[in-house]
């Protein structure tokens, strides 16, 4: 009986885990999709063009979104 409940607890535990990595792939998945859209507007005129913003944005996306764009302004001239 012990075992059959240790093993249904690793079996909850896995499928909880698997959920998990599930949402945080479709995370990644949307913030570099935001990213891609912002960069491709700025090649198709959509967007003013400007290396210094396509470098935040790729930057920004790489770094979960916690980049704060007026203070990478005031650092990178």
């Amino acid at each position: 009986m012990k075992r059959i409940v240790i093993h249904i607890i690793l079996m909850l535990l896995s499928l909880s885990l698997f959920s998990q990595e599930k949402i945080d792939k479709q995370q990644i998945e949307k913030r570099y999709e935001v990213a891609f859209n912002e960069l491709k507007a700025m090649l198709e005129d959509s967007a003013p063009l400007s290396f210094k913003k396509a470098v935040f944005i790729t930057e920004n996306a790489y770094w979960d979104n916690e980049l704060n764009y007026e203070l990478f302004n005031k650092e990178v001239l």
